[in-house]
Parts: C-alpha cells; structure tokens; sequence
C-alpha cells in the first residue's frame, strides 16, 4: 500500500485538475475554438510537466500535478469532438467509436506501463510469491 500520507493529495490535485479543465476547455473551445483549445491545453501540459519535474516541495508538486490535471481535462474531449465534427456525416458513428475505442485501449496501456514502472522501481520483478 501507499505509505506516504501526503501521496493521495497528488492524486486528489489530478482529478479536481481534470475536472476543472473540461468544464474550463469547453468554454475555451466556444471562444477560441476547438484546435486553440487543444493547443493551449498542450502548452500547460508541458509547462505543468516541466514544474513537476523540477519541484522543490511537496506543494510544488502538487500544485503543478493541479495544472496537468487542467490540461489533461481539457484535452480529452476535445480532440475527439473535433474529429467527429470534421468527419462525413455518413462515418461519424465510427469515427467517435474508434476514438473511443484508442481512448480506452490507451488508458490500459497507461494503467500498465505505470504499474510495470511501479513493480520495477520497488525492485519487485513478479506479483507471484517467490519459492
């Protein structure tokens, strides 16, 4: 288990993060327009990743995992609902189901590379108990 206390509070800065930045994209979206929005969500991403990467405390840290959260939020929805639009009438159904579809498949690849980084960076090499 998680033995830092503080470690849920990055979690817990991500998905309010998350939350913001959809509601905080769509808004962008109606004013800017999809593809600005989706470009100013990448510029934060990579501001809050480099603030990350360079945190000096905890609170640092937490509130640039904050910021990546906003801009993950905000570049979710929007690229696929730019695509959709700009897809044939005929072929929208697909074109959302197959985005979708890579949305899913590549938020399990996420889940299980960080849980193979996770065992690795434990030093554990297996989750079968060693004879």
């Amino acid at each position: 288990g998680v033995t830092n206390p503080r470690a849920p509070a990055g979690s817990r800065s991500v998905l309010i993060g998350r939350l913001a930045g959809a509601i905080l994209a769509a808004a962008v979206a109606d004013a800017l327009g999809r593809r600005e929005a989706i470009g100013l969500s990448m510029i934060v991403a990579s501001g809050a990743c480099v603030v990350t990467a360079f945190a000096t405390s905890f609170e640092v840290f937490q509130y640039a995992c904050g910021f990546g959260g906003l801009a993950l939020g905000g570049a979710t929805l929007a690229p696929l609902v730019l695509a959709v639009e700009r897809a044939p009438a005929t072929q929208r159904g697909r074109y959302a189901t197959t985005l979708a579809a890579f949305n899913a498949v590549g938020g399990v690849l996420f889940f299980l590379t960080h849980g193979a980084l996770a065992l690795t960076a434990a030093g554990l090499q297996t989750l079968k108990d060693p004879k």
